[in-house]
């Protein structure tokens, strides 16, 4: 998926629960969550993509 070509592009590719640690702790203000795939599912993508660009902007 996009999410883990983008880890692989950026150094995580072998250790690719870094990549997610980091990608939850920008989203849920923690190093771990549930699995992205479902939860982007339930939520919806248009949705999940607004919540990490609203936690983005938050700095």
């Amino acid at each position: 998926t996009a999410t883990f070509d983008t880890g692989k592009a950026n150094g995580y590719e072998k250790n690719l629960r870094d990549w997610f640690g980091a990608i939850y702790e920008v989203v849920f203000g923690a190093n771990e969550g549930p699995r992205m795939g479902p939860f982007a599912k339930i939520y919806g993508a248009d949705a999940t993509a607004a919540l990490i660009e609203t936690a983005l902007a938050r700095g």
